[in-house]
C-alpha cells in the first residue's frame, strides 16, 4: 500500500506532553470503513447516512476516493473526494470537475495538520487525473473549515439559502 504523506503530529502548547504520534496518511481499505465512521459526526435522526454506516459506506460507496490520517494506528480523520464527468448543476461553464464531498478529523486531532495534509493529497490526486476545477462545501459558520479551504485556494462560489415558514394557521 502507498504512503502519500507521513509527517509527525505538533503537539499544540495548551496539550499534555506525550511521545510524538507518528501521523500517515493512506488510501483506505475495506477493513478502515469503521474506523471513517468513528470520525464522522452521527445525526440519530439519520441512521440512513451513509458515512455513519460502516455497512452502507463499504457497499454503497467501496474505498474508491478515500484518504484516512492514522495516528498510533488509530483512525483520527478522513477525506472523501470524487471526479465526475459532467457538468456542475452549481457552475455550468465546467465540463468537468472533482468535489471533496467529505472532509472529517477527530475533535482531538484539530490544529494538527492533519485536514491540510489530507486536503492536499486530494486535491493532487484530483490534478493527477488531469481534474482543473475542484469544489468543496461547507456552512459559512464553520470557520474552521472555511480558513482551510481558502487557504488553499478554494474561493466562494455560491451560498445557499435555508428558508423558514412559520404556521400561519395560528394567530400570531
Amino acid at each position: 500500500m502507498k504512503t502519500l504523506v507521513t509527517g509527525t503530529i505538533r503537539r499544540k502548547k495548551h496539550e499534555p506532553k506525550q511521545k510524538n504520534q507518528h501521523e500517515i496518511i493512506r488510501p483506505v481499505i475495506a477493513s478502515d470503513f469503521t474506523g471513517i465512521s468513528d470520525c464522522y459526526w452521527k445525526d440519530p435522526e439519520e441512521p440512513w447516512d451513509v458515512y455513519s454506516n460502516p455497512r452502507l459506506l463499504k457497499q454503497l460507496v467501496g474505498p474508491s476516493g478515500f484518504l484516512l490520517a492514522e495516528a498510533g494506528h488509530r483512525i483520527v480523520g478522513f477525506v472523501h473526494y470524487r471526479q465526475f464527468r459532467k457538468r456542475p448543476w452549481f457552475d455550468p461553464s465546467v465540463k468537468s470537475y472533482g468535489q471533496i464531498l467529505e472532509l472529517h478529523v477527530k475533535h482531538a486531532f484539530h490544529g494538527h495538520g492533519i485536514g491540510t495534509r489530507l486536503m492536499q493529497n486530494a486535491v493532487r490526486s484530483l490534478e493527477g487525473k488531469g481534474v482543473r476545477s475542484i469544489y468543496t462545501h461547507t456552512d459559512e459558520t464553520n470557520k474552521r473549515a472555511l480558513k482551510l479551504y481558502q487557504r488553499l485556494g478554494f474561493k466562494p462560489l455560491l451560498k445557499t439559502l435555508y428558508l423558514k415558514r412559520k404556521n400561519w394557521s395560528r394567530r400570531q
